[in-house]
């Protein structure tokens, strides 16, 4: 019998055109960087790019706490972390852009606000807004009313007849997991939390039974397109483990909105 071949364990990568390994080796220490954050925060902070590829970018309000001053002192090999002073913090931005997609109103009653973000250096929001025909305030009038209602400056960045750009509060079918969603009738809000498939193959989605208790409401999502219109289409069977069942218009994706409420990352 002939001596068997060596077992060749190599694998293979191929790397895409315009790609170097530098590209990559920087890419895999900004995302050690970026672990290490959520280690020292707790959650999943909003990050902005520096110059550099391998620099991150955190807006922060009020005392940096000693943990990560020390990361900022000693980041992974080869990263750097700009620590920037802000004159909001990211919660309170969120509770801000949650306030304008919760009250803001054109003059018909109708929802108001496309999307929301924070600006980049966290000094307010920026905002893009529906033209709702009967709602002649000019962008300055608008302005100043969205401020009233949110606390903070806004800045309005476009004024469009209908929402165009897909993001965690403005999804279509198919429908993500972690989008935004308000109730038809209180205006509140809450989150989808993952979409699924039934063995029949029918997309749904999978939210928490203390948003809906009684299981038959009608949500849309915060820019208004309708997610689902309630009744049997929303089902509550198991309140104990707080989840509720809704049947959406249209079909369902399997990724989730990632990133901060006014995000249009998935994954």
């Amino acid at each position: 019998m002939g001596e068997l071949e060596p077992k060749d364990d190599t694998v293979v990568t191929s790397i895409p055109d315009g790609v170097s390994l530098e590209d990559i080796r920087t890419a895999e220490s900004k995302e050690k960087l970026t672990t290490a954050l959520h280690d020292v925060l707790g959650y999943e902070a909003a990050l902005q790019a520096g110059s550099d590829p391998s620099t991150v970018v955190l807006n922060w309000k009020g005392e940096v706490p000693s943990k990560l001053a020390e990361l900022q002192q000693n980041p992974p090999a080869g990263t750097e972390l700009i620590i920037r002073k802000s004159k909001y913090s990211e919660d309170e931005l969120e509770k801000a852009g949650a306030a304008l997609l919760l009250n803001a109103r054109a003059k018909n009653g109708e929802p108001l606000i496309a999307y929301v973000t924070p600006a980049e250096d966290f000094s307010g929001l920026n905002a893009s807004v529906r033209d709702v025909a009967d709602d002649t305030r000019s962008t300055d009038q608008l302005e100043s009313d969205l401020e009233r209602i949110a606390g903070t400056p806004v800045t309005i960045r476009s004024r469009q007849a209908s929402v165009t750009g897909l993001a965690r509060q403005n999804d279509s079918s198919p429908w993500f997991g972690a989008g935004i969603m308000r109730k038809d009738s209180t205006n509140s809000t809450c989150s989808l939390g993952v979409a699924a498939v039934t063995s029949g193959g029918y997309g749904r989605l999978i939210s928490a039974a203390h948003c809906d208790p009684g299981g038959n409401a009608a949500w849309r999502t915060a820019a208004g397109t309708l997610i689902t219109s309630g009744g049997t289409n929303v089902t509550v069977r198991h309140p104990s483990i707080d989840a509720m069942r809704i049947d959406p218009e249209g079909g369902t994706s399997p990724k989730v909105w990632s990133g901060s409420y006014g995000s249009s990352s998935s994954r």
